[in-house]
């Protein structure tokens, strides 16, 4: 009698030389290719032949894009899952790191992998443009190395950010714009010490801005387009390094903290198309201002007009 187990380890050898995006529609040929593709001994066979130095794929880096994306972002759980635990045992973070930077851009609706979350090593996540669909996951939290978090221009991303996203010590920059992510900014956001630029402008992100007395590295914060409400921290001016500030259409209040005359390295301050108040201080004088933008306050009073020729549109006059 055959040995249908010799059988399903022949085809994983075979198909596993195929390239995946011509291998996958074979599924449809018979239930032992389709078996044998949706395994995840496939799964590992592919990948290895497909990354490992000296296979013939390495020669069209072309294939790899597409295949890689078949694979792992737009396959089966079981499939990603495995090739993670492979990729782990043979593969170095680096590699994986500049790949999904340069490479990955899945085409296909799928959800966060979330098996990438297994990848304590990696320093550079790039999923962006790649139609995401849901949450982000709560393990996201297990990556305490990353630098690098890009997850925008995904548009059904939705859900607030998991509060575990405090525990990315190492990130220096969090890119969700264009996405629906909504909710507060999470419970311990203000301790990731390290952002040096946040880019979360359309979102639908709600609620107030965090405390910024820990985030002394941050250069940029650009939430534009949301709706953030309460007022502009005080604490802002301990990010000295800070040369952008942009939150226009948003929700915010109350007046514009005079302690952002400090931040003497801004160039860009964007607060068009809220509600605030009061007075323009005049400590924003003494800043390298390229670029002030504060109409679309009907209620904010420019003192004098002290801060010509930056653009100053729709303030109330005295």
């Amino acid at each position: 009698m055959e040995d249908p187990i010799l059988h399903f380890d022949i085809l994983v050898l075979i198909l596993g030389w195929i390239p995946p995006k011509v291998a996958l529609p074979l599924a449809r040929v018979c239930s032992a290719f389709n078996n044998v593709i949706r395994s995840s001994a496939y799964a590992i066979q592919a990948m290895q032949n497909l990354c490992e130095p000296g296979n013939p794929f390495m020669n069209k880096p072309e294939l790899i894009p597409t295949d890689f994306d078949l694979l792992f972002i737009n396959g089966p759980p079981s499939v990603a899952d495995a090739y993670v635990r492979h990729r782990m045992q043979h593969y170095t973070h680096f590699w994986f790191n500049a790949f999904l930077l340069s490479s990955v851009k899945a085409k296909r609706r799928g959800p966060f992998p979330v098996a990438l979350c297994s990848l304590t090593n990696l320093s550079i996540l790039e999923l962006s443009c790649c139609s995401r669909i849901g949450t982000v996951p709560f393990e996201i939290g297990q990556l305490i190395n990353l630098e690098r978090l890009d997850l925008s221009k995904n548009s059904e991303l939705t859900g607030p950010l998991p509060d575990s996203i405090a525990a990315l010590a190492a990130l220096k920059v969090l890119k969700i714009s264009d996405t629906s992510i909504n909710g507060p900014l999470p419970n311990g956001f203000s301790r990731l010490s390290n952002l040096e630029k946040i880019y979360a402008f359309n979102t639908s992100i709600t609620g107030p801005l965090p405390s910024f007395e820990n985030l002394v590295n941050l250069v940029m914060l650009h939430m534009a387009n949301s709706k953030l409400t309460g007022t502009i921290p005080a604490s802002l001016a301990c990010c000295s390094d800070l040369e952008r500030i942009i939150l226009s259409k948003n929700l915010l209040v109350g007046e514009i903290p005079s302690s952002l005359g400090r931040l003497q390295q801004l160039t860009h301050l964007n607060l068009e198309n809220n509600s605030l108040q009061g007075v323009v201080p005049d400590e924003l004088d003494n800043l390298p201002l390229l670029e002030l933008k504060l109409g679309g306050n009907p209620e904010l009073i420019l003192k004098e007009p002290s801060l010509a020729p930056v653009e100053l549109t729709n303030p109330v006059m005295p």
